[in-house]
């Protein structure tokens, strides 16, 4: 439990950008409740609200609520995703009109069930509290709820105006002892005072829009307030918050991550473009690096010059015919600390029933910003009805929100809209997307067309993880009220629910991209086309695809996508199904007063992999572009009413490669197989193999190849996915690869059934037997005859193909390894087997280093002297017994060169390059013998073998028959084992 001190307000420089403030922090005297509030801890029963819901809706409150929080730029509603509470604040009556103190419930069971904290925000400014916010703290990312605190901030009343900023903290979390503080001032503070607690450390931050009392001097002020140990607070003025040059600020809150921080908002009179917003208003964001202690300036962020974003030409004010702008958003951040901000844009200067006004994803990318439209169609006239008997509602908008889940790579946007463009209710509409996919078509919360949920928020974080999460939403409503009118004179219920939300569900989109259809003027039109896992060639409504009414009168514009249909149906969307290679969509256009040239854009970076091109439907070559390196085409043609995109699938896969040679094969069937211009830089001809190696111009999908590159890489290929699931086989060895996808070995079967008769091998600095075939990589396999490798697939069930004999972890073996690092295992088994399963690939062409018996294998039976061939090898090679002790000689010479003994585990190096040595397994000898030498007699050489039971100094003597000593053959230490040595007399006179 954290002290409770008297909140100490520091005045401190901010480097410099900083005004010096000297303002009072009180302490309220605590309230134990007021009139009409129940004093005691209350379970709120669950109740749904609306006759017809498609969120389950749980009454949280309705304690003589005056109506609920009804501003758009606040949060009242957190989430903790670690000790996985939900919280939302909320007033009560009291005695001062539309403000009284605050409350707050919790619920720990995913908004199911919740409780109301048994004390009010205890503080006497919380009595006239307007707007309130809250946060949960939890700087351990503990999942004890004891850990978590609860933050607070409002704005209060004073003289029947905004005054003063409230705030308070209740730690831990409903521990119902909430301690609360004011902060004086010489001026006023907005109504808006969003905070937010930063997950990865104690600091928790709010803002406040801080109007200056000298009328003579408005400069917009935006306060900044801070605390880390929920007793002393510090308030600054950082420079980008007092900017002079500003025309207005609206903050739409601030989001933090590590040591970084955003404040987004929208302002007028910072944005320096050569073309000025309309308006004058544009999105704004300041960023802080050090935890909120300095600031960058604001950055404008001039979303026309978003491809995805340029039909819109303002930020979207819901609020028509009043003297106020009217702009909301909301902002967070995801796994790499960039920031992702919500908006509402329009696109033409009409403002009712244009379905040109939508709910759009602005986001930092490494290079700039990008964007997405999330929904497009937002009803105009919904916020003018509202704010016509309603002004409270008239506050809220389109209220767009933006969720993140713990780990920042899931968002949800959150927004209301009529159900048609007729409907002038507002439902909850939410959406999901990951962060590198697009936005889900939207679900309805609420689905009352005759109610109006205008007054909704959304929790900062989700709940879940992988595809499954849970949002946390929430809206107030006047208590047993289900018409749209709403008075306002009666008591408010709040309810919320927890939502469930799934990436890849019926909805989801698998990539979309827009195609903003424009004619000589200002009449635009975009359409949506891409892929879906559900998708039909028909309209489907699950996606957001909706038939349109026939194409109006010559004269009038039109746009929209012709459908694939006999007869056709249009749509301003059109998905197609994910298991097409290939899809045409038909853009249909006619001028209205504006006319010709038409003007086609596009983001390319919104397209997925694969071919895209645009052409005209008469002849495709008046106009033709690749949509991938082109943004635009210009339509000039009069007759030309009509542009196709034709799309064929494309995926792209590295080819790794190690420096040195690589045994490879091409996964994808690209537009161009020729050697030279995938492997640019290679140090050798590509070798392929057909009953031999050849040089290969031409290569083919299925078919594995050798090459030699310089250094190691990664060759990026792209193609069409092979439409095959077997590769061809030859009686013998063959060299192949797979496809776009790896294969176990396990899966394999061929055709006809058992033809292989030996493992799979792969190649990386050395043979290996890989269990699973890696696309991009080659092989060798061996089959009895000629027939096919069947891929596994999900259609066809495969049979684990039988598998042949694998190496024996108790057979003793020689290491054999170049200067250039390239080795190989030889085998020497101890009982009897089938060694024709171990003959290895074909020896590989001339510099590429292999090891292998004489026999081919890799293999060879442990009771006799085995010869070994080296080829290609960087000098000097090390040789490694394992297991056992080998004698080594050098078949050449027959020992002259290399004759020793290497117990196991010894190494031994060879600096002069030899073609074949022998190896012989040496059984541990248990007495000095000494054995007849061979030939004997000789002329002019021998050989001698002994034995030494362990190491020994030896002295080896020749005598003639006359006992005289003729040469000393050996004179130095042995180690145990048996021996031979190699003599000759050659050099001794007769």
């Amino acid at each position: 439990m954290l002290k409770r001190m008297t909140t100490v307000f520091l005045a401190f420089l901010f480097a410099g950008t900083m005004l010096a403030q000297n303002q009072p922090m009180k302490k309220a005297p605590v309230i134990v409740h007021e009139p009409n509030v129940a004093p005691t801890n209350v379970n709120i029963p669950n109740v749904i609200p609306k006759q017809t819901t498609a969120a389950a809706w749980k009454l949280v409150d309705s304690m003589g609520n005056i109506y609920g929080p009804a501003i758009g730029t606040i949060n009242p509603l957190a989430y903790d995703p670690y000790s996985n509470v939900a919280a939302i604040i909320h007033r009560s009556t009291s005695a001062f009109g539309g403000s009284g103190m605050v409350y707050y419930n919790i619920s720990t069971n995913k908004g199911v069930t919740w409780t109301r904290v048994n004390a009010g925000i205890n503080a006497a400014s919380s009595l006239t509290a307007r707007y309130p916010s809250m946060a949960i703290a939890n700087p351990t990312k503990s999942a004890n709820i004891a850990d978590a605190y609860a933050v607070f901030a409002w704005p209060a009343l004073g003289n029947g105006a905004f005054d003063w900023v409230g705030y308070g903290f209740d730690t831990p979390i409903g521990q119902a002892a909430p301690f609360a503080g004011v902060i004086d001032h010489d001026g006023a503070y907005s109504s808006q005072t969003p905070i937010w607690a930063n997950p990865d450390n104690n600091k928790i931050l709010w803002t406040a829009e801080y109007l200056t009392p000298d009328p003579n001097n408005p400069i917009w002020q935006g306060r900044l307030f801070a605390t880390t140990d929920y007793s002393t607070v510090t308030a600054s003025t950082p420079a980008p918050f007092r900017d002079s040059s500003m025309g207005g600020m609206i903050i739409f809150g601030g989001v933090s991550k590590g040591n970084t921080v955003f404040v987004a908002g929208a302002a007028s009179g910072v944005d320096n473009f050569a073309v000025p917003m309309v308006s004058g208003w544009c999105p704004v964001v300041a960023k802080s690096t050090d935890n909120g202690v300095t600031w960058s300036d604001w950055i404008p962020i001039d979303f026309r010059a978003i491809p995805s974003l340029s039909a819109y030409d303002r930020l979207f004010d819901y609020k028509k015919g009043d003297t106020f702008i009217s702009y909301g958003g909301d902002l967070n951040i995801d796994m790499d600390g960039r920031v992702h901000i919500v908006t509402a844009l329009t696109d033409t200067t009409i403002d009712n029933n244009t379905g040109k006004n939508a709910i759009v994803e602005i986001y930092q990318t490494a290079s700039g910003w990008d964007g997405k439209v999330i929904f497009e169609g937002i009803n105009d006239q919904l916020f003018t009805w509202c704010a016509a008997f309603d002004p409270a509602l008239g506050q809220m908008g389109a209220s767009p929100y933006i969720a993140a889940s713990k780990a920042g790579d899931v968002f949800a946007c959150q927004w209301v809209n009529g159900t048609s463009v007729t409907d002038t209710c507002a439902d909850i509409f939410i959406s999901i997307r990951p962060l590198n996919g697009n936005w889900s078509v939207p679900q309805n919360l609420t689905q009352t067309p005759n109610m109006n949920e205008n007054s909704s928020h959304l929790a900062p974080y989700l709940e879940g993880s992988e595809t499954n999460y849970t949002a946390f939403s929430n809206f107030s409503y006047e208590k047993g009220n289900t018409t749209s009118r709403i008075t306002q004179t009666n008591v408010a219920s709040l309810y919320c629910a927890g939502v469930p939300l799934t990436l890849g569900g019926s909805g989801t989109i698998t990539w979309e991209s827009t195609i903003n259809v424009k004619e000589n003027g200002t009449t635009a039109q975009n359409l949506v086309f891409g892929f879906a896992p559900t998708a039909t060639n028909g309209i489907d409504l699950s996606l957001g695809e909706a038939p349109l009414p026939p194409v109006p009168p010559a004269g009038v514009f039109d746009a929209r996508l012709e459908l694939p249909l006999t007869p056709p149906d249009y749509s301003i969307k059109d998905y197609r199904n994910d298991t097409n290679r290939a899809a045409i969509w038909t853009i249909k256009f006619q001028p209205g007063t504006g006319g010709y040239p038409f003007t086609l854009s596009w983001n390319p970076a919104t397209l997925p992999l694969g071919t895209f091109i645009i052409s005209d439907n008469i002849t495709g070559t008046i106009i033709n572009a690749n949509m991938k390196t082109s943004s635009s085409v210009s339509v000039t043609n009069s007759g030309i009413t009509a542009l196709v995109i034709k799309y064929s699938k494309q995926i792209c896969k590295d080819v790794a490669l190690l420096s040195g040679w690589n045994m490879f094969g091409i996964p994808v069937a690209s537009t161009d197989m020729t050697a030279a211009t995938m492997f640019p830089a290679a140090t050798s001809p590509v070798y392929g193999y057909s009953a031999g190696y050849f040089s290969a111009t031409t290569l083919v999908n299925g078919k594995g190849y050798w090459v030699r590159y310089p250094s190691a890489t990664a060759v990026n290929v792209c193609g069409s996915p092979v439409a095959l699931q077997t590769i061809a086989l030859s009686a013998g060895w063959n060299m192949i690869t797979v496809y776009d996808n790896d294969a176990a070995v396990s899966a394999l079967t061929t055709t006809p059934a058992g033809i292989i008769n030996s493992p799979f091998y792969g190649f990386n600095s050395g043979y290996s037997t890989p269990t699973t075939l890696l696309a991009g990589k080659g092989y060798w396999v061996r089959a009895t005859q000629a027939g096919t490798l069947n891929l596994p697939t999900s259609l066809i069930k495969s049979e684990p193909s039988a598998t042949t004999s694998i190496i024996d972890s108790k057979w003793s073996y020689l290491r054999i390894s170049d200067a250039e690092g390239n080795t190989q295992s030889l085998y020497f088994a101890a009982d009897a087997k089938d060694l024709t399963n171990y003959e290895l690939p074909p020896v590989p062409p001339a510099g590429i280093f292999d090891a292998r018996f004489a026999s081919n294998g890799n293999v060879e039976s442990i009771s006799a002297t085995q010869q070994i061939m080296i080829s290609s090898a960087e000098y000097p090679v090390t040789v490694k017994a394992e297991k056992a002790s080998f004698v080594l000689r050098d078949a050449a010479t027959h020992g002259k060169v290399i004759n020793m003994q290497l117990s196991a585990g010894q190494n031994t190096v060879i600096y002069a390059p030899v073609s074949m040595i022998e190896a012989e397994a040496v059984q541990m000898p248990v007495e000095f013998a000494l054995e007849q030498n061979y030939p004997n007699p000789f002329n002019p050489s021998t050989t001698f073998r002994f034995s030494l039971p362990a190491k020994a100094n030896v002295s080896l003597v020749v005598f003639n028959q006359l006992g005289e000593k003729v040469a000393e053959v050996l004179g130095n230490e042995l180690e145990a084992g048996k021996h031979q040595i190699y003599w000759s007399a050659e050099k001794l006179s007769s």
